[in-house]
Order: structure tokens, then C-alpha cells, then sequence
């Protein structure tokens, strides 16, 4: 015994939602966003401050670098201005690199190295930027160093970053509660049509699921949804009419059949052996034609017809029909208006077709049955007429119908099951062709059948 599958559970049910999905990948887009432009952000951000106190050391050194340039005694310049200062140091090298002179904070202190990097410093914990200046003095080339602390560089960066580390997260819940809402309420004409699709059984296939008044991809999905149970409706109307009719029409012979056993076995003296033998010959073979006619709309439906397809002289099939029908009736068949013809498709349906017009036509036909074939343009025409009572304008349409015979031109006592047409038209439809009923120049019924010519698509 096969076991059903199992139903995921509510944690996973939650997790394969498209709505969890997409909440999820927004949330997951944005705080990569969110943090990967924090990370570039503080680091621009204090790359620009590190910068900006780096011009302003060389600034700062170029300053000083100029007053002693004019000082009579550079080495016992004064720093006095920096002595409560601990954002900035300055250092003085002679041309061997020893401190001749230095700030308050610097005094004792060894030289300070030059770099592009920050620079530590004894007297702070925070990094310097450290910029120099080279001047020529009374005394001796010197060298002006000057430090400017980043203190101020490295609070405005850990201050962005506090923000950045509550604003992100509180972006992420807006971000996320954004994206619940909006997918919501884009999901929610989608659960409707899931509900009421999931309602509907093949027994209610005239429903039709809400339609959203807005013309967006889930309105053209309910509509195309709605045009596809309409065809499916039309397909089961169809396929118990034809249930129905084939039943029908089955039931017949085999009632008559029954019936003519029942009669023979009860009053033998009223039924000879070859009147039973008979009737049961006739109606087994009606029974078989009704049958082979069946089971070809069977496989015409199912697209299971055989797809043979070569090139078919229909003027050959037209030839051997007639000769066919001249030897087993009296009617004159007239085929003085059949010339070349040249389809592609598969021959043996392109004969079931001028089979079931021919027997149709004779029939109905009183003394003459006209055979006519000819090429028009990219289309080759085949026409079956007689001189029988034809068909009424308001029933010619009705007649490609299965099952249907009208009353005074089918009955079933002359053969016919209503599916000989139906036939015709589902092969030649299936061969790329069409077929029309309208009044013969003979007095009665023209089939008029037009196929592709060879050479053309089907």
C-alpha cells in the first residue's frame, strides 16, 4: 500500500513561503548593503579626518619652519603656545637628526619617526598625524616636525559607527516589516485564487476564480486560469455528450440483436435461421463501423492518429473511390472535372476522408454523384456532390457535429451513425484544412473540402 506523502509541518510550511522568502532576501540584501556601506563609509570618514590633520601638521610646520627661518637664535625658539597642549607636538632636528629644540610635551622625549601611518606617541594614547618641513636657519639646516593628534578623527569615527550600529538594524526591521506588507498584499489575490482553485472539483468546473481588477501578471494568471476551466468545461460537456451519444448508439444494435435472439428462441416458427443470421450480419456490422468510427475521434482527440506523412496524389484516391463506388451502385459518378492534386499528410486518413464524403453523398444522392478536384493556388480542392435533397442553410454547420443526423436527410436504418462528417472534419482540420457544406449545381449537398498544397505548410 502506497503511504501519502507527508504534509510538512508548520515551520517548514512558514519557511517555503514565497512571502517568508522574499522578507528574508530583502532583509538579507539590505544589511549586506547596509553593511558593507557602513564599513566604506567610517573608513572614507576617517581617512578624509586623518587627512585633513595631516595638512594641517604641514601647515603647522610650515609655519614654523618660516618664523625661524628669520629667528637669531632658532634653536631657543619658544613653544610656549603648546605647552597645555596635547593635540599637537613639534620637534626641531639639526642636519645630524638630534632634537635641538621641542615642545613642552615632547621635552626628553626621542625623535619622532616620519611616516605616511600614524605615530604613536609617549605622552597620548591616541595616534598623530606627523607632517615636516626642512629650513635653512642662521645656525644650520634644520627640520621641523610637527604632530596633530587624530583624537578628534577617532571620535567622529567611533560616533558614526554607534549610529550606524542602531540605525542599520532599525533599517533592517523598517526594510523587513516594508517587504511583509507589500508581498502580502501582492500574495493575497494569489491565496485567493490558490483557495478557491484548490475548491474546485471536476464536477464544478463551471466555477471561475476572482479575477483582480488590475491588469498585472496575476490578473492575466486568473484570467488565463478562468479561460482554461472554460475549455475544460466545454471538453466534459463534450467528451458525457459523447459518452452519451456512443451509448446511445451502441445500445441500438445491440437491442436488435437481442431482440431477434429473443424472438428466434421463443417462436422458432416465426424467425428462419437465415432471417436471425441476417440481421445479426447487419447489425453486427453496423456495430462495427460505428465502433472503427469511434475509436479513429478517439485517436484524432488524443493526437494519437498515425503522423505518416508523405506526398499524397489525391487525384489516385479520387480515382479509386469512384471505381469503387461504380461497381456496387447504380448511381453515375461523374469524374470528368478531376484533375492533379498533390497534398502532404498521411494517406491513409486523406482516404478515411473521401470514404466517409463519398458515402455520405451516396446516401443522399438520387441518380448522380460528381467527383471534382483541382489546384487554387496554394490550395487543393476536393468537392462531393449529388442530387439529393441537401441540407438546410440553418443545419449546415450542425452537421460536422458528432452524433447528429438531421431528421429527414440521417436515419439509422440507412447506415448512418452522425460521426462520418465529424471524422472528416477532425483530420482535415488536423491536416492544416478546412471543410464547408453549401448547395450543390447538382440540386443537392457540396462538401467542400481545401488542403495545403504540397510544398506549403501544413
Amino acid at each position: 500500500m502506497v503511504e501519502p506523502p507527508a504534509q510538512p509541518g508548520w515551520w517548514r510550511t512558514r519557511v517555503a513561503s514565497l512571502r517568508v522568502r522574499v522578507t528574508a532576501l530583502a532583509v538579507l540584501v539590505v544589511g549586506l548593503a547596509l553593511g558593507v556601506g557602513s564599513v566604506i563609509l567610517v573608513h572614507l570618514l576617517y581617512s578624509h579626518l586623518v587627512d585633513s590633520s595631516r595638512t594641517a601638521a604641514e601647515a603647522r610646520a610650515d609655519s614654523l619652519a618660516s618664523l625661524m627661518s628669520t629667528a637669531s637664535d632658532p634653536d631657543s625658539f619658544s613653544f610656549t603656545s603648546l605647552d597645555d597642549d596635547e593635540d599637537e607636538f613639534v620637534q626641531v632636528l639639526d642636519d645630524q637628526g638630534r632634537v635641538v629644540a621641542a615642545s613642552e610635551n615632547m621635552t626628553g622625549q626621542p625623535v619622532v619617526t616620519i611616516s605616511d601611518d600614524e605615530v604613536s606617541v609617549p605622552f597620548d594614547s591616541d595616534p598623530f598625524a606627523v607632517a615636516d618641513s626642512d629650513v635653512t636657519t642662521s645656525v644650520g639646516d634644520r627640520t621641523v616636525i610637527v604632530g596633530s593628534s587624530l583624537e578628534d578623527a577617532r571620535d567622529a569615527a567611533d560616533s558614526l559607527t554607534g549610529l550606524l550600529l542602531v540605525g542599520a538594524p532599525l533599517m533592517m526591521l523598517v526594510v523587513g516589516a516594508t517587504t511583509w506588507f507589500a508581498v502580502g498584499r501582492t500574495l493575497a489575490p494569489v491565496e485567493r485564487i490558490r483557495r478557491e482553485a484548490d475548491e474546485i472539483t471536476g464536477a464544478q468546473l463551471h466555477r471561475r476564480l476572482p479575477t483582480p481588477p488590475a491588469g498585472d501578471e496575476i490578473g492575466r494568471l486568473a484570467r488565463t486560469m478562468n479561460l482554461m476551466l472554460g475549455r475544460l468545461e466545454q471538453a466534459q460537456q463534450q467528451q458525457r455528450s459523447f459518452v452519451s451519444d456512443a451509448a446511445h448508439e451502441l445500445r441500438s444494435p445491440v437491442a436488435s440483436i437481442r431482440q431477434n435472439i429473443e424472438v428466434a428462441d421463443r417462436y422458432p416458427d416465426h424467425l428462419s435461421t437465415d432471417e436471425l443470421l441476417e440481421t445479426v450480419r447487419s447489425e453486427s456490422a453496423r456495430l462495427e463501423r460505428l465502433v472503427t468510427a469511434l475509436l479513429s475521434l478517439a485517436r484524432l482527440d488524443e493526437r494519437s492518429a498515425s503522423t505518416s506523412v508523405t506526398a499524397v496524389d489525391l487525384d489516385d484516391l479520387v480515382f479509386e473511390e469512384a471505381a469503387r463506388l461504380r461497381q456496387g451502385t447504380p448511381l453515375r459518378v461523374d469524374t470528368t472535372r478531376v484533375s492533379a492534386g498533390r497534398v502532404s499528410g498521411d494517406e491513409a486518413l486523406l482516404a478515411q476522408v473521401l470514404r466517409n464524403l463519398v458515402d455520405n453523398a451516396e446516401r443522399h444522392a438520387a441518380s448522380v454523384l460528381a467527383l471534382t478536384l483541382a489546384e487554387a493556388g496554394d490550395t487543393v480542392v476536393l468537392t462531393v456532390e449529388d442530387d439529393g435533397p441537401g441540407v438546410d442553410p440553418a443545419d449546415r454547420d450542425r452537421v460536422f457535429d458528432r452524433f447528429v443526423r438531421l431528421d429527414d436527410a440521417r436515419a439509422r436504418d440507412d447506415g448512418g451513425s452522425g460521426l462520418g462528417l465529424a471524422i472528416v472534419h477532425d483530420i482535415v482540420v488536423a491536416h492544416g484544412g478546412s471543410v464547408s457544406l453549401t448547395t450543390s449545381r447538382l440540386g443537392g449537398a457540396c462538401l467542400t473540402v481545401r488542403l495545403p498544397r504540397l510544398g506549403d505548410s501544413l
